[in-house]
């Protein structure tokens, strides 16, 4: 055994000891093992001659008997024992012996050793593994697993064992129940079994517990980690479906899921469930954790993602990830939410979106392709906490649109500060650079993407007119500084046609990025011939603004400039670029020789001046030079002809370079043809000329077209017919009449008519007539030929009529969406014809009015290249009205409105409002306003660049105590509430202090603020105690409410010093605090000495700290001040505890014979107060008596009261009077010398010279007290003895009357007993044997009790209402439990009355008591909602006073127009006549949503005009606002709430819906042919005359006539409609144009004509004068053929493409005549005089007729001498009587032989031969052969 110093443990160290301490050393035996078998030997005395009589236990008290120490007898002697130690546990046993009945405890202890583990101690019971130093449990539950543990000295039975296990050091979280029997068995030393507990966690160690000694184990047990099966989320009746672990929502606190998990444990305190790569915590609900076991229910947080592992840790044991994933919804945008931050905005981050579309979709426009400047901000759900955790792209996104086909291309950098974006459900992003437009936005959070319906677009690029100039690299003369006129247009000639020029251009919105740039320029026909080449500028000019772009080779001139981006989206501008125009160098004329030609001058080869062709019928190769012809043919031009000739002649070009072109000539004639070269509309006639050869022959197909009356050829004017002409030559002499031509003309008109006379001069007058300028190609051909006359085709520029019409007339480019003041702005007048052209220029007729209250400008029209523009630079920002006039008299029909908003802010211009400097106090609000002006002094309210402050200075405590906001209505104001006494400067400049205002810098002197009694500090010992009758002085430092000390005069301060008595309180005195020395100083002065209550009350309230409570204590001992007072009273303690007697007078009156005698003597100051502590006093010593021999003796009784007292009165004295003097210090004390009587008998009471000891005129209703009466008897001694009857009488002041008994304290003295509980005034008497006492009746005013907050009441209308930001008030009348009134303010006894206000924000409920029993109480709430006022009274049971807590309804306060919020498409957009809509949302300046009646909102248009509207209430706080306005353009739209403004917004109004009011139809021609389309324009026009700028309607145009005709509309959808028909019936027909079923009226007084169409042969008729088909030959045959058109109407049309043809051919036919009734009648006359069988064909358009050919029988006519014929023999040689013959052939007149063939119808004339000889007839005869002889 060793021994070793014990100390025992903590549950031993109360135990008591069995017997006294023992002084002696001790020690302790602790055997080997808990299996004991140890011999001890134990020393004493008196153990017996044999151990056989020994008894041996040891162990714990009391007994001292756990285990039995088996005795060896044969060992133990008297002195000594020998015993065995049995098996056991624990240590500090003590012995006990017992020998014969008498016992003994030994001094020594015997102790079992500790426990201990094996290193490797821990096995799981069933398992295959072994004993290990870590084992791992199959689950978490309870009485499940069985752990075996091994180690040493664990006792000999298992129950007496106890295993815990846990986190070391102390392993005792769970209990390891210890296995008695069953599954496991041990040596109970070396093992113990156990089983574990329900529980989690891993690396527990065991702690053993073996009679009182443990041991830790190194091994340790871990429960399986936790195993999530399932999650879903929990419904609100606290069911769970399913396995969705999608939430509903990314903010936290919403979303409750349960995990389904396996070995969860029993505490859910130490389960933690996290997602997102442990990112994001579910908050575990606790509450939750015992009702439904193996779940988890916690609250998801806030986030975003999606397939986020769960990761669960219990007891900081985690499960295995990717078990189960938990999603986050994915983001959604609200559709039409898009908008800009500061591109009208009514508030803070309140924007309004761009523009909506139909389906509420916002189409943002963004303000600059810059990158930076534009904010845009969204709604929507689901976007998550943090802004940063958001990712916005954006781009283009083809049809079909979705995130597969989205094109990222821009990043939206996301604004991650909580200001200015609203967690979940707002996000706002600063745009990059860029240029697009339609971009949808792709919002990510958390790996989850939506994509926005709404788009986004960049602005259109913008050149700025009259900054394209040549770069300063390229120009000859110095670069001019870039100082642009805006909106004055410049122009660039460049150096040459090659290219190569570099040219600038300055501009808005080119992009970030030179690629998305491409410039432009070129004609209007094609205005993107020509691509400038854009190339990269070094240095710090954007490509935002500025472009240099390398001309390409080009010819032409006063080509506009035209910008595109990458996006799709353009502008073009005024400024113009121009080429050189072509120059030809003279003598450079040369002819390409053709094969076998000599070079020569003059002919081929050579240039020269003159060059002679070869051939009239053209085709020749001419060549000649000069500059700036450019590179393509199809530019170039080339025509010649005589100059100042009407008649010119065109030349193919063949080729073209930059200095020379190659032509060839057509077929024609003249001399000295110059030729003229027209290079993209720049011409320019050289000198040298071409000659045709002089013999050539013209034949009528390639006759020229001239001109008639000098007018040129290519110009004519619409509705004015132009006549030209054709004149055919050969030969140089004029050909006959009838040839026929055709005259075809195309372009913009297709129904230019056309016609061709006959001038029967051999020249034809050709009548072209169109009614739309524009240009057309006019094509003559000769019918015969099919070519094309000379010159022909050609091209015929027809201008506008002369004539204006005014309603046909517009102005255009006024109605613009922005327009600032001293911009140049122009418009162009667009004058119309009575056709409907477009007249250009005419700027001497025409000037522009702008008018506006009090303001108009007039602007002269001037002329820009061919458009007439008004220019105007308003200066003053307002609403105007345009009006354009003509000829100085008639004004437009319209008037145009435009709003010029103030131009950017101009930091000299703004004007400040107030001082530029100013003192305040600290804490005091003052303003600085100002107007931020633009350079021409108009109010900026929208600003581009906004007002920047800096402030140097006294340090500034607070974020905002100097601020800048936007009052509106372009008023800012610099808040000063500085709450930190000094001199600040504050700069104010404009977007940056280093553009100062030109009020800047502004000063403020901040001097402390009133005086603020919280803040104020009292200092000094005065304020805790003082001596009386002393000036007690302390020092007062005033602050403000901001801790700035005041160090100036003025500031009210006093002093109050006040005692309190129950619920009295009094005011004893008051004095002034004075300035001394830059602080204050503060006094009270008191003589009576006590406890007082000192308030110290800056400017009317008591400060920090205050009533202090001060202890006025006496000061030195006045002997002239202290009394002697003689009383019999028994219990002085009591008495003189409560002070009655010691304010008494002195009166010391003796004593009866043979009584002891006995006074007071109370020490005082000079002021009466007790010197309650007096030391070295000895009153005795100063008591004497006249007489000598008389001793006295003294004690201290407490309270300042010594007791003198002597028993030697009796013998010393006689009876009859003695002096008795008291001394204080040498001096008397007050009534000394007293003379004192010394009685007989001392039993006859006297009331009269009997008093009060303890009286009070003073009571607190419902407290006890007692008036003590001291009995004097007739001897005037006081009396010592009881017996007495005593009483009172208590009359209250109405009269009430009570009698009260008193009581007999049997020493001489008696107490009546006094308790009122109604406050008011009383009177008492007191009465002893009847006998009243001296003084009664007595004044007794009794007060209120202490505050019940049972009792006292509480009115006023902030019990049930209050508005916000306004004080509500309410009453609180204190009453005590007795229902009584108090009249006083609150003491230390009553307690602390605190009021509080509970609901949507917590407020402090100030409450002020006037010191008159009651409280005014005062809150100001600032948020509306439910309220919980709660009145309580601190200290005191039930504390809450009647009625409380009440119920409180907080209205919101008036509307603040800044809080308020617009929304809605009326904002931005509205059509003329239809009501536009928007809602306005009011809330108070607190943010709370404030009711507004509908009625308190008006509307104001361009700042002065009032308009209708009607309003509803969608909520109490949200107002439905309508408008109406008829006038289409750009309006500034004002809200007002009764006369305030709530914002400013800029409203479009488009046109309305078509109307038949102001519809214009304007008809091209009146007149029409049935093969001509008729067509008419229709301007539409709304109900209010705006032009219509979209399609739509149902217009219908009827023609009414013999036979109504409907028309066929094309919507053009922009405002425009073209209206065609093709009428077949000829005659007049009324138009009636209807708009939706309604006529309109410009069309009531319209008509046109439709008249025959062009000759037809289908109709046109070829009949004959008779029926005959035969003629004699010389007879005339006439024919008829009339012109008629395809529907057979007859047409004056000219039937110059009629052919008639007689074959075989024979001369004769007669050209045409016209007959006398107007239409075109041919009159064929046929005479044929060769008789013989004809055909005659009558072909039009190569067509036959109907009736041709028709054949002709043309027959012999009468015979005629002339042409008959005789010959033969017969007439000349004759012999008589033979007969003589001859032939006669007989013939007409025409040579045609006579028959008698009798379809010939020829005659006999056999029997017309006669023969005479001289006079005699000679007979003869006549054979007729048949054939035409005789």
């Amino acid at each position: 055994s060793s021994t070793t110093p014990f100390a025992p443990p903590a549950s031993l160290r109360t135990w008591p000891p069995p017997t006294p301490p023992l002084s002696a050393p001790f020690s302790t035996v602790t055997v080997p093992s808990t299996r004991g078998n140890q011999v001890i030997v134990i020393r004493g005395s008196n153990f017996g001659p044999s151990g056989a009589d020994v008894v041996i236990t040891f162990g714990y008290p009391d007994t001292f008997a756990s285990y039995l120490c088996q005795v060896d007898p044969t060992n133990s002697n008297d002195a000594r024992l020998v015993c065995t130690v049995g098996a056991g546990v624990g240590a500090g046993h003590r012995l006990r012996i017992v020998v014969g009945g008498q016992h003994a405890l030994s001094v020594d202890f015997l102790s079992y050793p500790p426990p201990s583990f094996a290193s490797l101690a821990v096995q799981l019971v069933g398992s295959s593994s072994s004993l290990a130093a870590s084992v791992v449990g199959t689950t978490s539950a309870g009485w499940q697993d069985v752990l075996l543990l091994s180690g040493t000295n664990f006792g000999p039975l298992s129950q007496d064992v106890v295993v815990t296990y846990g986190p070391a050091p102390y392993s005792t979280m769970y209990r390891c129940m210890v296995v008695l029997s069953g599954p496991c068995t041990a040596d109970n030393h070396t093992a113990v079994c156990c089983y574990t507990a329900y529980g989690s966690g891993a690396g527990h160690a065991f702690r053993i517990i073996v009679g009182q000694q443990s041991a830790v184990s190194s091994s340790v047990f871990s429960y399986p980690a936790p195993s999530l099966r399932s999650a879903s989320p929990v419904y609100p009746d606290g069911t769970s479906v399913g396995n969705s672990t999608t939430g509903s929502t990314t903010a936290g606190g919403v979303d409750l899921i349960a995990v389904e998990t396996v070995n969860l444990g029993p505490e859910v305190r130490v389960v933690d469930v996290r997602y997102g790569g442990g990112l994001v915590p579910c908050v575990v609900v606790v509450e939750m954790g015992a009702s439904v076991p193996g779940y988890v229910h916690c609250y998801t947080g806030s986030g975003v993602g999606y397939n986020m592992s769960l990761l669960m840790t219990v007891d900081r044991q985690p499960s295995p990830s990717q078990q189960l994933v938990y999603n986050y919804p994915s983001p959604q945008l609200l559709a039409g939410s898009l908008r800009v931050v500061g591109q009208q905005c009514v508030g803070a981050l309140q924007c309004l979106a761009a523009s909506l579309d139909s389906q509420g979709l916002s189409n943002v426009r963004l303000r600059t392709t810059v990158g930076g400047v534009d904010v845009v901000e969204f709604d929507g759900v689901n976007l998550g906490p943090q802004s940063g955790a958001v990712q916005v792209t954006y781009g283009s996104c083809p049809s079909p649109c979705s995130i597969a086909t989205f094109q990222p291309r821009y990043v939206c950098a996301v604004n991650t500060r909580a200001s200015v974006a609203s967690n979940h459900t707002r996000i706002q992003c600063y745009l990059t650079s860029g240029v697009g437009s339609g971009m949808r936005l792709l919002v990510t959070a958390g790996g989850q993407s939506v994509l926005s319906s709404d788009v986004l677009s960049y602005p259109d690029p913008i050149i700025l007119n009259g900054t394209t100039r040549l770069s300063a690299a390229q120009a000859a003369a110095p670069y001019p500084p870039y100082n642009p006129t805006l909106f004055a247009a410049s122009g660039v000639l460049a150096s040459n046609t090659r290219g190569g020029d570099v040219i600038d251009i300055r501009g808005l919105n080119f992009g970030p990025v030179l690629s998305d740039v491409a410039m432009w320029y070129g004609p209007a026909s094609n205005p993107r011939k020509y691509r400038c080449d854009v190339i990269p500028v070094a240095g710090t000019l954007s490509n935002h603004t500025f472009v240099r772009c390398r001309l390409p080779a080009g010819t032409g001139s006063n080509m506009r400039l035209l910008v595109d981006l990458r996006n799709g989206s353009s502008s073009s501008s005024w400024d113009l670029v121009s080429y050189p125009a072509p120059s030809i160098t003279p003598n450079s004329l040369q002819m390409v020789c053709k094969s076998g030609q000599t070079p020569a001058a003059g002919t081929c080869g050579v240039p020269g001046r003159v060059v002679d062709g070869t051939s009239t019928l053209g085709g020749e190769l001419m060549l000649f030079y000069g500059q700036y012809f450019g590179n393509l043919s199809s530019d170039v031009v080339v025509t010649y002809a005589r100059p100042f000739s009407y008649t010119a002649l065109a030349a193919s070009v063949e080729s073209t370079s930059q200095t020379s072109l190659a032509v060839r000539t057509m077929a024609g004639r003249g001399r000295q043809l110059v030729f003229t070269v027209v290079v993209s509309g720049q011409g320019v006639t050289g000198s040298d000329a071409f000659n045709y050869p002089m013999n050539g022959t013209l034949n009528a197909s390639t006759s020229p077209v001239m001109a008639l009356f000098g007018s040129s050829l290519s110009l004519a004017t619409a509705g004015v017919s132009k006549r030209l002409y054709v004149q055919a030559r050969d030969r140089g002499v004029t050909s006959s009449s009838g040839l026929t031509w055709t005259v075809t003309v195309a372009g913009t008109d297709a129904m230019a008519t056309t016609t061709v006379d006959d001038n029967l001069d051999g020249s034809y007058t050709i009548n072209v007539l169109a009614t739309i300028s524009g240009s057309y190609v006019v094509k003559v051909l000769q019918q015969g030929s099919l070519q094309d006359v000379v010159g022909s085709p050609f091209l015929l520029t027809v201008q506008p009529n002369p004539q204006i019409r005014l309603n046909f007339s517009r102005a255009v480019g006024v109605q613009r969406a922005l327009l600032r003041t001293g911009e140049r702005f122009f418009f162009e007048v667009q004058a119309r014809d009575i056709f409907g052209n477009v007249v250009p220029g005419a700027p001497d007729l025409f000037y522009a009015d702008a008018r506006t209250a009090g303001y108009n400008q007039t602007a002269e029209v001037a002329l820009s290249g061919t458009r007439a523009l008004a220019y105007m630079n308003l200066t003053v920002s307002a609403a105007y009205a345009i009006s354009v006039y003509y000829n100085g008299t008639a004004s437009l029909e319209n008037t145009y409105p435009l709003f010029v908003s103030p131009n950017i802010s101009n930091a000299l211009a703004s004007m400040l409002l107030t001082p530029n400097s100013t003192n305040s106090w600290a804490g005091l609000t003052v303003y600085f306003r100002f107007l931020t002006r633009d350079a021409f002094g108009n109010c900026v309210q929208d600003l581009v660049t906004r007002p920047a402050m800096s402030v140097s200075g006294t340090r500034i405590l607070g974020q905002n105590s100097i601020t800048m906001v936007n009052d509106g209505n372009c008023s800012f104001s610099v808040i000063c509430a500085v709450t930190r006494a000094g001199t600040y400067s504050i700069s104010v400049g404009l977007g940056t202090t280093d553009v100062p205002m030109g009020f800047s810098p502004l000063s403020l002197f901040v001097d402390a603020g009133p005086s603020y009694p919280g803040a104020c500090r009292a200092t000094g010992d005065a304020l805790q105690f003082t001596y009386a009758g002393t000036n007690a002085t302390f020092a007062l430092a005033v602050f403000d409410m901001y801790n700035n000390p005041i160090l100036r005069p003025g500031v009210s301060c006093m002093t109050y010093l006040e005692s309190w008595a129950g619920g009295t309180v009094t005011r004893l005195a008051q004095w002034n605090c004075s300035f001394v020395s830059g602080g204050y100083q503060c006094m009270y002065y008191m003589e009576k000495a006590g406890t007082y209550y000192l308030s110290v009350v800056v400017e009317g309230q008591v400060i920090t700290g205050s009533p202090f409570s001060v202890q006025v204590v006496a000061s030195s001992a006045s002997a002239g001040a202290c009394t002697a007072l003689q009383t019999s009273l028994f219990n002085l303690d009591q008495t003189l505890a409560q002070g009655k007697l010691q304010a008494l007078p002195s009166k010391v009156m003796g004593s009866c014979l043979k009584r002891e005698m006995q006074f007071l003597v109370f020490i005082k100051d000079a002021f009466g107060n007790i010197i309650l502590s007096p030391v070295g006093l000895n009153v005795s010593q100063s008591v004497r008596f006249l007489k000598t021999g008389v001793s006295f003796s003294q004690s201290y009784m407490g309270y300042g009261a010594f007791r003198v007292s002597t028993t030697g009165l009796v013998n010393a004295v006689q009876i009859d009077p003695v002096e008795l003097s008291v001394w204080l210090n040498g001096a008397h004390v007050s009534g000394s010398p007293f003379t004192i009587a010394v009685g007989q008998t001392c039993n006859n009471v006297d009331p009269l010279q009997s008093f009060v000891i303890s009286s009070t005129s003073t009571l607190t209703a419902g407290a006890l007290f007692n008036v003590l009466v001291q009995a004097i008897d007739v001897e005037g001694l006081p009396m010592v003895t009881g017996g007495l009857s005593s009483s009172a009488q208590l009359v209250s002041s109405s009269g009430v009357t009570a009698t009260l008994a008193g009581q007999d304290l049997k020493d001489g003295t008696y107490i009546v007993p006094f308790n009122v509980t109604c406050s008011g005034s009383y009177r008492f008497s007191l009465f002893l044997q009847s006998g009243t006492i001296p003084g009664s009746p007595f004044n007794l005013s009794v007060t209120p009790a202490a505050m019940s907050a049972g009792q006292s009441l509480v009115v006023g209308t902030g019990l049930s209402v209050a508005t916000a930001g306004r004080p509500s008030t309410f009453r609180v009348y204190t009453r005590d439990q007795f229902s009584n009134a108090r009249t006083q303010g609150l003491g230390p006894a009553d307690g602390v009355l605190l009021g509080s206000l509970l609901g949507p924000g917590t407020i402090s409920v100030i409450l002020d008591n006037p010191n008159d029993g009651g409280y005014t109480a005062v809150y100001s709430p600032t948020l509306s909602g439910a309220y919980q006022l709660s009145l309580q009274l601190m200290q005191q049971t039930g504390s809450h006073l009647q009625g409380s807590p009440f119920q409180v309804a907080v209205w919101p306060n008036e509307p603040n127009v800044v809080n308020s919020r617009l929304t809605g498409t009326g904002l931005s957009r509205a059509v003329a006549g239809s009501a536009a809509t928007f809602t306005v949302e009011f809330r108070d300046s607190f943010g709370n949503a404030a009711p507004v009646p509908p009625a308190n909102v008006s509307l104001v248009r361009n700042g002065n005009v009032t308009v209708d509207v009607q309003t509803s209430s969608v909520q109490d706080n949200i107002v439905r606002v309508s408008y109406v306005l008829t006038r289409s353009g750009a309006y500034a739209i004002t809200p007002y709430y009764r006369s305030i403004a709530i914002g400013v917004f800029q409203a479009t109004v488009v046109p309305g819906s078509v109307a038949p009011t102001y519809t214009r139809l304007i008809f091209g021609r009146r007149t029409v042919s049935i093969d001509d389309t008729l067509t008419a324009t229709i301007l539409a026009s709304d109900a209010y005359s705006n032009d219509c700028v979209s399609g739509g309607g149902v217009l219908a145009l009827v023609l009414v006539g013999g036979v109504n005709v409907s028309t066929t509309i094309q919507d053009w959808a922009n405002g425009t409609y073209t209206a065609t028909a093709q009428p077949r019936v000829i005659g007049t027909y009324a138009a009636t144009l209807t708009v939706g079923g309604v006529v309109t009226p410009s069309s009531a007084s319209q008509s046109v004509s439709v008249v025959a169409g062009a000759v037809s042969g289908d109709c046109t008729t070829f009949t004959s004068s008779s029926s005959a088909s035969s003629v004699a030959a010389g007879d005339n045959m006439f024919f008829a053929i009339s012109s008629r058109d395809r529907l057979c109407n007859p047409t004056g049309a000219s039937l110059g493409l009629l052919a008639i043809t007689l074959s075989p051919p024979q001369p004769g036919v007669s050209n045409l005549t016209v007959s006398s009734d107007g239409t075109y009648t041919l009159g064929v006359t046929v005479r044929v005089t060769a008789a013989g069988t004809y055909k005659l064909s009558v072909m039009l358009s190569n067509a036959h007729l109907p009736g041709s050919p028709r054949t002709i029988t043309v027959r012999p006519g009468g015979m005629s001498v002339n042409g008959t014929t005789v010959r033969g023999s017969g007439l000349s040689d004759v012999t008589a009587g033979v007969a003589a013959s001859f032939q006669v052939r007989a013939a007409d007149a025409f040579g045609n032989t006579i028959g008698s063939d009798p379809v010939l119808g020829l005659p006999n004339i056999a029997g017309s031969l006669t023969l005479t000889a001289g006079g005699v007839s000679i007979p003869s005869g006549v054979s007729d052969y048949v054939d035409g002889s005789f």
